[in-house]
């Protein structure tokens, strides 16, 4: 979003809305077009006064795809003559051959499909203008920037590998005076990236050390798991235990872009996440002895809760979800598969919980709040209990960060009120016991001090 899109000379609280829209349809996409598609229902339930209101907003508009939006508002009477598989369905039927656009229920007519392909080929136009118009004030490079990042690799040798395509490590610090494939990969690096790009690695070299100088036997961390994710913003190498850096990751610029806000927050976070993720593997953050009972009897009693929500739901919920229910049991209870679908990700709640005490308010914060968001497009309607389970579980993370409320938080901020709870699924207290109990199961979990400096 832009500062004039909430400015009154420019904009208008019709225009403004929007923005939230598109923007958090963006977010849930992770594209620009396609949040277009998915919001065109929107337009069929404003009325005509809040429609030429948005119009002027258009109009109006200063941001750098301002055309775009000048060609939505352009489309939007005919727009709003569209039909809808449920806000609007059509009330008589027609010879004309009618196609739905996927995943928005939205149904255009055969008459309409030209236009509709004209808006998106002007919206498309108009995001690539601003793209193109970002990475060319970022594009200059005037200075031999492979150079001075080699040398730096060779001098202060951080503990990390820096990799490439497929993986392939371009350096190691083992081999600190290596330079030729690094600096072979960095040779088109712009001059606004190539600070950002050293801060990275700095970063990762400091929280690292600082990590490993905390153990009292750091060599006592296991190798990773042969499945350890290899991509990421950094991701712990599964043949050398150390972090890698990829100057090619996917979905990110690293060579022609400094990194966007928050993201050194959140490298910071991961990098710790990751050795963390070794140290819960080595058996060092585990439940606590005098804690032991009442973990098993939780664990009892959250099977018990989820066996109660299932039998306790809406029918049409029940037959909705019991197929996807029973491949999960496979045989089992059905609540007791759903408390082992929890209990299954507590590793990553031991690696927070670790984590912690690495890291800045902001870098906590960051971390955890990235992990807590919609799950709407992960899972399935008919798995409406696995993805309320990963709610309530990923939610714990927000304790760790000192977040004041943290089921408010979840409930305000994924769609799980109008998902679950307006709907009927489960209600406010019965959330709320399974929010408290999930917690209760992590908290139950503490850090072996003796492992630590």
């Amino acid at each position: 979003m832009y500062a004039n899109d909430f400015d009154p000379r420019r904009s208008n609280v019709e225009f403004a809305a929007y923005q939230f829209l598109h923007v958090e349809r963006m977010g849930l996409l992770q594209q620009i077009v396609p949040a277009l598609a998915g919001n065109l229902s929107y337009w069929l339930a404003l009325g005509d006064a809040e429609i030429a209101e948005f119009k002027r907003g258009c109009e109006q508009s200063r941001r750098p795809d301002a055309s775009g939006y000048q060609a939505l508002a352009q489309a939007l009477d005919w727009i709003r003559t569209l039909h809808h598989e449920t806000l609007k369905p059509m009330a008589v039927a027609t010879t004309e051959p009618l196609l739905t656009i996927p995943n928005t229920g939205v149904i255009v007519p055969q008459s309409r499909k030209q236009s509709l392909e004209a808006l998106v080929q002007q919206w498309t136009a108009a995001a690539e203008r601003v793209a193109a118009s970002h990475y060319a004030g970022h594009a200059a490079r005037t200075l031999n920037h492979a150079r001075e990042i080699g040398l730096w690799l060779a001098n202060e040798r951080p503990r990390l590998l820096v990799t490439g395509a497929a993986g392939t490590i371009l350096w190691d610090p083992d081999r600190p005076d290596d330079l030729e494939p690094v600096m072979r990969a960095l040779e088109q690096i712009t001059d606004s990236a190539a600070p950002s790009l050293l801060r990275d690695l700095a970063l990762i070299d400091e929280r690292t050390r600082h990590f490993l100088d905390s153990l009292r036997a750091p060599d006592a961390l296991p190798a990773p798991h042969a499945d350890t994710a290899q991509n990421g913003l950094c991701y712990l190498h599964i043949a050398r235990k150390l972090l890698a850096y990829n100057l090619r990751e996917g979905r990110m610029q690293r060579l022609r872009e400094p990194a966007p806000p928050y993201e050194r927050w959140m490298l910071a976070a991961r990098s710790i996440h990751e050795w963390a993720h070794l140290a819960v593997d080595a058996g060092w953050v585990t439940v606590a002895p005098a804690n032991a009972s009442d973990h098993a009897r939780r664990r009892a009693d959250l099977a018990a809760l989820y066996d109660e929500l299932v039998a306790g739901a809406p029918a049409h919920v029940r037959a909705h979800t019991q197929p996807d229910l029973a491949r999960l049991a496979q045989g089992a209870a059905t609540g007791a598969a759903l408390a082992d679908f929890t209990l299954a990700r507590m590793p990553d709640y031991q690696a927070n919980l670790l984590a912690r005490r690495y890291l800045t308010a902001g870098e906590s914060q960051t971390y955890v709040r990235n992990n807590v968001a919609s799950l709407a497009l992960d899972y399935p309607a008919t798995q409406l209990y696995q993805r309320l389970a990963r709610y309530v579980f990923e939610a714990q993370y927000l304790r760790l960060a000192e977040i004041a409320d943290p089921l408010a938080y979840l409930v305000s901020s994924t769609w799980l009120a109008e998902q679950y709870l307006q709907t009927g699924v489960i209600a406010r207290p019965d959330l709320e016991r399974l929010f408290d109990l999930t917690g209760a199961l992590c908290t139950d979990h503490q850090i072996d001090e003796d492992k630590f400096a």
